[in-house]
């Protein structure tokens, strides 16, 4: 089971903005859409996944929010809704940087279940 990932922007997290942490993380990252292209996923030149995004939607009242992530704080109005996995283990952890890298720098709250 993978440490799922629930982030909370001002804007939606667009296909660049993945990408462009991605490369800060790994310049030998590669993009792919899973799920019908209804995701986005960023794999390591062995194939492997590194993080897996589904696309953003906005909501209308932030209990929602609250209601999946009570210790999430500070959300942004407009509040755009993203969530996504990354695997354990070492794979895994550069997907950690990247999802950490986007909450950073698109001024959002963040929320990994994996025990930190």
């Amino acid at each position: 089971m993978p440490r799922e990932f629930c982030l909370a922007t001002p804007t939606p997290v667009r296909l660049d903005d993945v990408l462009l942490a991605g490369l800060d993380v790994d310049v030998s990252l590669e993009v792919r859409t899973v799920f019908a292209g209804a995701a986005i996923q960023l794999a390591d030149v062995e194939g492997r996944a590194v993080i897996t995004v589904e696309p953003s939607r906005q909501l209308a009242d932030p209990v929602d929010a609250r209601r999946v992530a009570p210790d999430m704080t500070g959300l942004p109005d407009p509040l755009w809704w993203t969530e996504g996995c990354v695997p354990w283990g070492a794979v895994g952890d550069d997907g950690v940087l990247v999802v950490r890298l986007l909450a950073e720098r698109l001024s959002g709250a963040l929320v990994l279940a994996d025990g930190s």
